[in-house]
This record gives structure tokens, sequence and C-alpha cells, in this order.
């Protein structure tokens, strides 16, 4: 799928009200003609477009368990500081928390979005 300049500022917008100040950069750095950032927007505008759930509503880490593993370690990283995530020596797992509240636990080659607290 092709993204236009006008999906991303949308795309932009919207990260910015839900102040996802990361995915502002990326939206501001595709803009600018950065081709791994617009693949990035682009994967999340197709996210979004996709999804189907009653609360209209996607976590970070509901999209992420939709990427192959590496790829959605990649994007943790990219998204979650060292701070805001937790590494289990003995077990190999990290869990990572992101701003919308959301939790994805990594662990091999494997990971999956954790539900939220209630």
């Amino acid at each position: 799928m092709a993204i236009t300049d006008e999906q991303i500022e949308s795309l932009m917008n919207e990260a910015g009200a839900a102040g996802d100040d990361i995915q502002v950069k990326l939206c501001e750095r595709a803009l600018r003609g950065n081709r791994p950032a617009r693949m990035v927007c682009e994967r999340v505008i197709e996210e979004a477009q996709a999804r189907s759930d009653e609360s209209g509503r996607e976590t970070i880490a509901k999209l992420l368990e939709r990427l192959p593993c590496a790829e959605a370690m990649e994007r943790a990283n990219e998204l979650c500081p060292e701070s805001r995530r937790d590494q289990d020596w003995e077990s190999g797992a990290t869990t990572w928390f992101f701003d919308d509240g959301s939790a994805l636990k990594t662990s091999g080659s494997s990971h999956e979005a954790l539900e939220d607290e209630p």
C-alpha cells in the first residue's frame, strides 16, 4: 500500500493528540523523506485500517504482537526507553511498557501482548 503525505500528517496529528511523541517523530522523519520511517508509518496506518475490535482502539502492544518477533522487538526498542523495560535475566524475557498503558513480553523468538490490568 502506498501512503500519502496527507495520511502521514493525519497519523502524526492523531499521535500528537494521544501523546505518542515517538510516532510523531517517526512521521516527521517520514515526511522529510526517510524511507524506513515511512515504512513504519505505512505499517501503522495499515494496521489501524485493518483493526476491527469493538472499542475502535488498538494498543501498541497488540499492534506489535501482529508483527514477526524480530520486527516487534525492534519497534519496541524504538518506542520504549530502557527505564520502561523489565528484563528477567534468568529467563531471558523482557517486558516492554508503553505510554498507552499496554505491555509486550518477549522471550527468545516469541512475543505476546499482555492483558490490560483492571
